[in-house]
């Protein structure tokens, strides 16, 4: 894990960044005149420390259920209690897109940052699920379903689709 947690109760979560590393590899990269990669290696080292600041700043007050994240796109994640551990769903303005279970909601929140979900947006599943594209959207996956379940033919999906779509 790029974020270590150790022991998460006492100390809070720690983000785990090899600077001496890092370091000795940009400065061989400028020895060996590949300023490309040095700053590449450069680059890479402030997007560690942005992270890093990200998750200390969301794991402030304990562990990361509820929280909502963003990117610069339209696709977000929330990190939720699961059967089975800790969900990161997937959710756009046409509802909820997939989603992975993780041990830990720490383990889901680091892959949630490591795939460019830096942006907190409290509220924004709550404030989607009210939305018309939301609720037509979860219609559609739910005929889908119902389609590949073989409760609906495929001309009565087309024909419910086409009444959602109206």
């Amino acid at each position: 894990m790029f974020f270590q947690s150790t022991s998460i109760e006492s100390q809070g979560p720690k983000a785990f960044i090899p600077l001496g590393e890092l370091e000795a590899s940009i400065q061989e990269a400028v020895q060996l005149n590949d300023l490309g990669l040095a700053q590449s290696l450069s680059d890479g080292w402030a997007h560690m420390y942005e992270l890093a600041d990200t998750w200390n700043f969301i794991v402030a007050d304990g562990e990361p259920v509820g929280v909502e994240l963003g990117t610069s796109g339209d696709i977000f994640v929330a990190i939720m209690p699961d059967e089975n551990g800790y969900r990161l769903q997937h959710f756009d303005a046409a509802g909820l897109c997939g989603h992975k279970t993780y041990k830990s909601a720490y383990e889901a929140l680091e892959k949630a940052l490591l795939d460019g979900y830096t942006d907190p947006q409290p509220g924004m599943m709550e404030y989607l699920s009210h939305q018309p594209s939301w609720i037509k959207g979860t219609k559609a996956r739910e005929l889908r379903d119902n389609y590949e379940q073989g409760l609906l033919t495929v001309d009565q999906l087309n024909k419910e689709l086409q009444r959602l779509a109206a």
